[in-house]
């Protein structure tokens, strides 16, 4: 059993450009579903000085001036970029991508002002948003996050059907016995449900989700489906 339950984050928006014409999800072929173990939805955070304070300004105001407000990343097709492209697609607005090497100076670049938007993990930004460094306009899960219980959803600040986190599963190679697979998912389960371990990945800002590997492999299909039309829409990858 040495190496076969190893935790691996799964990534739901494959990067680009790719070097083969293998559908989006193909990838995962290879791989045989066990649990999910939970997502980190990102936060959307505006500058301190950003004249919106929540989503239905920003929207107008994206929609009066498209291209005139910006939002940061850590690099282009990170999730964090694509997170800003779904916010564009759904509602329908044309914000300005600034790609940054990693998120420390985006984060400066925001409190100071020098951009406008940035979408962040939920913990590194909690003090920020407290001591009014930056805005939290929404978070991007399905359901308010435990470290932001005040701040909405995007959903609930006026754009259904909007979701966006990283995600992290159990899997094993493609093949391996149902019995393991049935068995790692229940100790999976009985791990997550332990009080101990909802308080550790709470302060983490990650939200424990939990299924059948039934239920995994369809997440998987319809996050590769999803973003897929994600960055073909954006102009990251052509159809």
């Amino acid at each position: 059993m040495a190496g076969l339950a190893a935790f691996t984050p799964c990534p739901v928006a494959p990067h680009h450009p790719r070097e083969d014409a293998r559908p989006f999800g193909e990838e995962f072929r290879s791989d045989a579903p066990v649990a999910l173990i939970g997502s980190s939805p990102f936060v959307l955070l505006g500058a301190p000085k950003f004249p919106a304070t929540d989503v239905a300004a920003l929207i107008a105001m994206a929609k009066e001036k498209p291209g005139s407000i910006s939002y940061a990343s850590a690099g282009p097709a990170t999730m964090a970029h694509l997170s800003g492209a779904l916010f564009e697609k759904v509602a329908g607005v044309r914000l300005v991508h600034v790609p940054y090497r990693g998120t420390g100076q985006s984060v400066v670049d925001l409190m100071e002002n020098r951009i406008e938007l940035l979408f962040g993990t939920i913990a590194p930004s909690l003090a920020h948003v407290r001591n009014g460094k930056m805005r939290a306009f929404a978070t991007t899960g399905e359901r308010r996050n435990a470290m932001l219980p005040d701040i909405p959803t995007m959903a609930q600040a006026g754009l259904p059907g909007y979701e966006s986190a990283l995600w992290t599963a159990l899997v094993l190679p493609a093949g391996a016995p149902a019995p393991i697979i049935e068995r790692l998912n229940r100790v999976t389960i009985a791990v997550l449900n332990a009080p101990e371990t909802r308080e550790a990945l709470d302060k983490q800002g990650v939200e424990i989700e939990t299924g059948t590997p039934e239920a995994l492999a369809l997440r998987i299909r319809t996050d590769a489906a999803k973003w897929r039309d994600v960055i073909v829409g954006a102009g990251l990858k052509e159809p």
